[in-house]
C-alpha cells in the first residue's frame, strides 16, 4: 500500500512540506548515481525505479535500500555558504562546483537525504587536477569552483602562480644529471645516487655517482662503490701486479710457526730488507722514510760497536745539520744551536768554550770562580726603583729617585701593591705617584715606566723589567716666530698687474702686527713678500707641523683678495707643502698649517725662502700675521 509522510519545513514563512515514500515492488536493483548541480532538477521518476513516481511538485532525492526513492520538494535545499576544497570526482559529466546525488545512497540521517546533510559534494574540476595544474578544486557555489592550493606531492617552482608544475621527488630538475626536484623547489640527487665529486646537485654531472654500482679505483682496478668510495674487490698478490684492496684487516698477513724471517725482499745488487720472527726490521741498504718513525722502544745506532762515528743528519743538501757521536773523542757533537726548555743536567764536567747566555733563572750551589754568589748583592743600578713579586697578587717598589717635569721625586718605596688577576698589568710612575693598571702606558701624559707584570690563576707570572736606565736629552724643539715687519724681508712684484699699496697694520684687538696689500684696480693685483731664514748649525729636522702662517683677508671670496705661499729648501727647489697653500682667503683670523710631501734638501747653516704673493682689488685687503717655523736641534754643549 502507499504510505504518505506529512512534515512542517523549518524556512519562514511555514511550508508544508510532503514527504513520500512508494511501496516496494519487489523488483530488486540497485540505483546508479543521478548527479545534479541544481536539486531542482531531480526527477520524480527514474527507470530503476518502475512503477514508482514522486507526487506533483516533489522529486526523488534518496533511495531508501536499494530500490525505494524518497520523494521531496527540491527546489527548497539550500546551497553551502561556506567553501571546502577536494580531489574526488564524483562523475566525470559535471565539471567543478558543489553537486548532489538524486539517488543518493545510503539515505542522509534526516530530511532532505539527498544532500550530504546540508554539505553537498564538492565535485574536483579537471581543468585544476590534471597536468599541468594540479591543484585543488576549492568549490564556491553549486556548479561553481576556483582552483586552490597545490595537489598534495605538488608544487610550483617557476616563480608564478599559474599551476603547480612540479611533482615533488618525481618531476627532473633541469641542471645536472641523476636528480629531481625536492621539497621547496631545491635539487636532491634520486633514489641510490649522490653528488661525490661536489660539483654541485644542480650542475654539471650533476649526482654523477650510483650506489652499489660497478667502478674503477685511482690504481685502475674494478670495485663497487659504497657511498662515494670505490671500493676494489678482493684480490690477490701477483708477481709484477699491484694488489689493491679495502679491508679492515691487514692487506698481507700470516703466521709463521717456525723460526725463519716474516718477509725477506732483495734486489739486483745483493741489498736486502728483512723483517724478523720477532718483528725487527734488519736492512743492508739505508732506512729512508718520508713520514714519521715511530718505535715504542729504543734505536741502536752502530750496533756492531765498530769504530766509526754515529752520525744523525737532520734536513738534506742545503741547511743540514747534524748529531754526531765522535768514537775516538768519546763526545756528542751538535752541529748547530742546542735548546732545550727543561732542565739540563750533567754529572760531570760541564764546559763551555764561548759565550754562555742563560735566558731564565741560574742557579749554582757552589762557587763561581771561587766566590759564593750568595753573598753578592744587587748593584744600586739594578735595584733603582725595580719591581719585584710580592706575596700572592702583590708587588714591590723598590726605593730611588725620579724626574718629572723638572720636578726630582725621592722615592721610599713600597710593598704589598695589589694587581688584577688573570691580567697583563702596567706599573709605572706619574705626576701624581706610582700608578698600576690593565689599560696600558698613558699616551697623553708624562710617565715613567717601570715593568708590566703577567697575572693567571692567582699568581704572578711573570715580571718584565721596563725601566731605562740610559736616556739622551739632547734634542730640543724649536719654534722660529716672524712677526711684520719680517726681518730679513724683501718686497717685490712679480712684473705685472703689481698696483696696490703694502703696508704694516696693527690690529688693537688682536694685539698683533700684520703686512696689508690693497690695490683699487678692477682686477687682482698682487705683491710679494720674501721671507729668507737660514737653517741653524745644530738643525737635526723639521717638527711634526713646520709651518704655520696665520691670515686674514676682508672678504671671503678669492675673487676679491687672496694668497699663496711658495717655499723654496736650501737647494731652492720648490717644497711640496700639504693642504692648501693656494687661494687663501677668509675674514676672520685663520692659521694654515703646513708639511714637507716629498724629499726636499734641508741643510744645517744654509738659506731657506719661503715667498708671499698677495693679491686684491676693488678696494678689497688681504692680510698676513705671523710666520712660525718649528724645527728640532741639538743642544749646544
Amino acid at each position: 500500500m502507499n504510505r504518505t509522510l506529512i512534515r512542517i519545513g523549518v524556512y519562514t514563512p511555514l511550508i508544508l512540506v510532503l514527504f513520500c515514500s512508494i511501496i516496494d515492488t519487489g523488483i530488486m536493483a540497485v540505483s546508479e548515481p543521478n548527479y545534479v548541480t541544481d536539486p531542482s532538477t531531480c526527477p520524480d521518476s527514474d527507470a530503476q525505479f518502475p512503477g514508482q513516481k514522486c507526487p506533483a511538485g516533489l522529486m526523488i532525492c534518496g533511495v531508501n535500500g536499494s530500490d525505494i526513492p524518497q520523494c521531496y520538494d527540491t527546489s527548497n535545499i539550500p546551497e553551502p555558504v561556506s567553501t571546502v576544497t577536494s580531489t574526488t570526482q564524483y562523475t566525470a559529466s559535471l565539471g567543478g562546483g558543489y553537486i548532489i546525488d538524486c539517488f543518493a545512497q545510503p539515505l542522509d540521517s534526516a530530511a532532505p537525504y539527498c544532500d550530504n546533510n546540508g554539505a553537498w559534494l564538492c565535485n574536483r574540476d579537471s581543468t585544476c587536477y590534471n597536468n599541468p595544474i594540479n591543484k585543488l578544486t576549492t568549490c564556491t557555489g553549486a556548479g561553481e569552483f576556483t582552483c586552490g592550493a597545490c595537489r598534495n606531492g605538488y608544487q610550483t617552482c617557476n616563480g608564478d602562480d599559474s599551476g603547480c608544475e612540479v611533482q615533488t621527488n618525481v618531476t627532473n630538475y633541469p641542471t645536472g644529471d641523476n636528480n629531481n626536484y625536492g621539497a621547496s623547489c631545491t635539487a636532491q640527487c634520486d633514489t641510490g645516487y649522490l653528488d661525490c665529486d661536489a660539483s654541485g646537485i644542480d650542475a654539471g654531472n650533476g649526482c654523477e655517482v650510483r650506489d652499489n654500482s660497478e667502478c674503477t679505483t685511482v690504481q685502475g682496478v674494478s670495485g663497487t662503490y659504497d657511498g662515494c668510495t670505490c671500493v676494489p674487490d678482493k684480490s690477490y698478490f701477483e708477481t709484477g701486479t699491484e694488489s689493491v684492496y679495502s679491508a679492515p684487516d691487514p692487506l698481507l698477513w700470516g703466521t709463521q710457526v717456525g723460526t725463519g724471517l716474516l718477509l725477506q725482499l732483495k734486489n739486483n745488487q745483493d741489498m736486502t730488507f728483512s723483517v724478523g720472527n720477532i718483528g725487527d726490521v734488519l736492512t743492508t741498504g739505508g732506512l729512508t722514510a718520508s713520514g714519521t718513525v715511530a718505535t715504542e722502544s729504543g734505536i741502536v745506532i752502530n750496533m756492531d760497536n765498530e769504530a766509526k762515528d754515529a752520525v744523525l743528519v737532520f734536513g738534506a743538501f742545503l741547511g743540514q745539520q747534524t748529531l754526531k757521536f765522535l768514537n775516538d773523542e768519546h763526545v756528542f757533537e751538535f752541529s748547530d744551536d742546542l735548546r732545550t726548555t727543561g732542565n739540563l743536567s750533567a754529572s760531570g764536567v760541564l764546559a763551555i768554550e764561548s759565550n754562555a747566555d742563560v735566558g731564565g733563572n741560574l742557579t749554582v750551589g757552589g762557587l763561581i770562580n771561587g766566590i759564593d754568589i750568595s753573598s753578592l748583592v744587587s748593584s744600586q743600578d739594578d735595584y733603582h726603583l725595580k719591581v719585584s713579586s710580592g706575596a700572592g697578587l702583590t708587588i714591590d717598589v723598590a726605593g730611588g729617585s725620579y724626574r718629572l717635569g723638572g720636578n726630582v721625586t725621592n722615592y721610599n718605596g713600597v710593598t704589598g701593591q695589589s694587581l688584577v688577576n688573570d691580567a697583563l698589568n702596567y706599573v709605572y710612575f706619574n705626576t701624581g705617584g706610582l700608578v698600576i693598571n690593565q689599560t696600558g702606558f698613558p699616551t697623553d701624559q708624562m710617565y715613567i715606566q717601570l715593568s708590566t707584570v703577567l697575572t693567571a690563576g692567582g699568581d704572578i707570572s711573570t715580571v718584565t723589567d721596563r725601566r731605562i736606565f740610559n736616556s739622551s736629552d739632547t734634542e730640543h724643539t724649536v719654534t722660529k716666530v716672524f712677526k711684520p715687519e719680517f726681518e730679513g724681508a724683501a718686497y717685490a712684484g712679480d712684473g705685472s698687474n703689481n698696483v696696490g699699496q703694502l703696508r704694516i697694520n696693527n690690529s688693537g684687538g688682536n694685539l698683533m702686527n700684520y703686512y696689508m696689500w690693497t690695490s683699487t684696480r678692477s682686477s687682482l693685483n698682487d705683491y710679494d713678500i720674501l721671507l729668507r731664514f737660514t737653517l741653524p748649525p745644530d738643525f737635526v729636522r723639521w717638527g711634526s707641523t713646520p709651518l704655520a702662517v696665520s691670515y686674514k683677508s676682508s672678504s671671503s671670496s678669492a675673487s676679491d683678495n687672496q694668497m699663496d705661499i711658495t717655499l723654496y729648501d736650501s737647494s731652492g727647489n720648490i717644497v711640496t707643502l700639504s693642504g692648501t697653500s693656494t687661494g687663501l682667503s677668509n675674514t676672520g683670523w685663520t692659521t694654515t698649517t703646513h708639511t714637507y710631501d716629498g724629499i726636499p734638501t734641508w741643510t744645517a747653516g744654509e738659506e731657506a725662502l719661503i715667498r708671499f704673493r698677495m693679491y686684491a682689488k676693488d678696494n678689497e685687503e688681504m692680510h698676513l700675521g705671523t710666520v712660525k717655523f718649528t724645527y728640532i736641534e741639538l743642544q749646544s754643549e
